[in-house]
């Protein structure tokens, strides 16, 4: 079945976007690219590739030290073989990989975007968290996020608020963390009876933005494109915060559970295969970087379901045979680890803040064919290009082939023709 759109080529105007500036301010001035077309070359200025780099992450869960995250070495080793600049996990000092979790951070450059609170916390608890973050390390945490998916039942909002003021005061308090930047509670974005375009208008009425920097906000693409849902879901943020609120994409994945019989199933969510997600999973990396949202990927590892059968066992980038087994052993990457790596390492480019400089460049391809520009300190400048079309079928659960088309790239008096399908491939300019 084709499902390619028209071939006749686009012709647009390359427009620019600001990219809000991210915690790690590398390149803070540089701006997202949507592709467009207008009477030959035009300058057109790049991301930082680093801003690009650093703006990706993936979840983890320090504190389930019970299961597979007891091996805490193993999966931050496996961070920094795939260049994984984020992880987002629960801060527990208390609990015995505590210790592994921060060794390999630090050892990989892994910053840390840390939640510290749940609607049982205490206004101690917290403080305790965030002092022992101050004292112990400041260098590994990036961000501190609010209570994580509050929204379910009634009075949530008020208690909510309070323990964020918790956060934020306890932070700013501490010179240690000057660098960290608090994000706001993450709301639960479906299946809750209360879930919707309400629950940020609740939290706005009762002053949230007063004791929060940036949104953090679930959005899951139900197994369809990178930004399925998600434009809903920023409408709701803008809505209640005003137009441009900085916002953090705190979850956002996709579950490969397709065990048979589809009734034996739980869980609930779309599910995709492996090789489907492995491109999504790539484009929202650039896609996301192109609007100036950070990324956090749900999440790092299976947990051991060998029917394939539970929708919550199955969001991960790695399977996982078995939770005490040897990790060398017993973890297989998925379809998306090889590709994903080599962009994040190729992307990767550590050091101080740096601007990019425009280059001249022009694109004539279909009009489904999207980009992302990147630049690094050296000036060595790369333009990835990928289909944004579908290439998973969730009601028949069946991937589906588009083709790829051609696009004609011009930089420098001289013109390439790109074969481009759904798989992001990079072009050095």
């Amino acid at each position: 079945m084709d499902h390619d759109v028209s071939e006749d080529h686009a012709r647009r105007t390359w427009s620019r976007r600001a990219i809000i500036a991210a915690p790690v301010a590398v390149g803070a001035g540089a701006l997202g690219l949507y592709l467009t077309r207008d009477r030959g070359p035009q300058l057109v200025r790049p991301l930082a590739a680093q801003v690009v780099h650093e703006g990706y992450g993936v979840c983890q869960h320090v504190n389930f030290e019970s299961n597979v995250y007891q091996h805490q070495t193993a999966i931050l080793n496996r961070y920094g073989e795939m260049a994984v600049a984020q992880m987002r996990s629960m801060y527990r000092p208390d609990l015995s990989n505590f210790g592994d979790a921060i060794a390999g951070a630090r050892k990989h450059g892994v910053r840390w975007n840390a939640t510290v609170a749940t609607m049982e916390s205490t206004q101690a608890e917290v403080e305790r968290k965030i002092a022992h973050m101050a004292g112990e390390n400041p260098d590994v945490i990036g961000w501190v996020e609010g209570v994580n998916e509050p929204n379910e039942g009634d009075g949530w909002v008020e208690p909510c608020v309070e323990i964020q003021r918790w956060i934020h005061d306890a932070v700013r308090s501490r010179s240690e963390l000057d660098h960290v930047v608090v994000l706001g509670p993450s709301m639960h974005d479906v299946r809750l009876e209360n879930a919707g375009g309400d629950h940020w208008q609740q939290l706005a009425d009762a002053a949230v933005a007063d004791v929060m920097e940036v949104c953090a906000v679930h959005s899951y693409p139900g197994a369809s494109t990178p930004g399925s849902k998600r434009d809903e879901r920023v409408q709701w943020v803008h809505d209640a915060f005003g137009d441009d609120y900085p916002i953090k994409f705190s979850e956002w994945g996709y579950t490969n559970t397709l065990g048979q019989p589809v009734s034996a199933r739980t869980g609930g969510a779309k599910t995709i295969s492996v090789e489907a997600s492995a491109a999504y999973d790539c484009q929202g990396v650039l896609d996301f970087a192109n609007h100036g949202w950070q990324l956090l990927r749900y999440e790092f590892l299976d947990d051991p379901d060998p029917d394939n059968l539970t929708t919550e066992s199955n969001f991960g980038l790695w399977t996982v045979e078995s939770v005490d087994g040897d990790p060398d052993l017993t973890w297989n990457p998925k379809p998306v680890v090889e590709p994903l790596s080599a962009m994040l390492q190729a992307l990767r480019d550590p050091g101080e803040p740096y601007e990019t400089t425009s280059v001249p460049l022009d694109v004539d391809a279909p009009g489904d064919v999207q980009t992302c520009l990147t630049q690094k300190r050296d000036g060595s400048t790369t333009l990835w290009l990928w289909r944004d079309v579908a290439v998973w079928d969730p009601d028949a659960e069946q991937d589906l082939d588009p083709r790829t088309v051609a696009a004609d790239v011009e930089h420098g008096g001289r013109v390439r023709t790109v074969e481009v399908g759904p798989m992001p491939v990079a072009v050095d300019l």
